[in-house]
């Protein structure tokens, strides 16, 4: 059976986004001025998966990522389905731990886990 992934188009101040969930949660949240380039992006990013737009359904969702947006230390209780390598996403989940608002350095997030961050010769 193949993978449905939802998606709907939202409006916030710093533009248009689509946003796209599966049943593990939000798989992308962008930004752009070209819906169709932006809903290539996501067939490219999903192959296997069925794309069913579903505005009303993501009507809430939608909703939250506006407010996030207007209000960048907010939590908006979605879940995430972060697709990519281990070390993708323990990149992430240490990206997603820098407060709202805050900057950091690759040098000082490579301090917090330096394992993730070793060059080998």
């Amino acid at each position: 059976m193949r993978e449905q992934i939802k998606f709907a188009w939202g409006d916030s101040s710093l533009g248009h986004f689509l946003v796209a969930v599966s049943k593990d949660g939000i798989v992308t949240f962008e930004f752009g001025e070209h819906g169709g380039a932006m809903l290539d992006a996501l067939r490219a990013g999903c192959p296997d998966a069925e794309l069913v737009e579903s505005q009303d359904a993501l009507a809430a969702v939608i909703a939250k990522l506006a407010d996030v947006v207007e209000q960048p230390g907010i939590d908006p209780g979605l879940a995430l389905d972060m697709r990519g390598s281990e070390y993708q996403r323990q990149v992430w989940t240490l990206l997603r731990e820098i407060p709202a608002g805050e900057t950091t350095s690759y040098g000082a997030l490579a301090q917090t886990a330096p394992i993730l961050f070793s060059v080998s010769p």
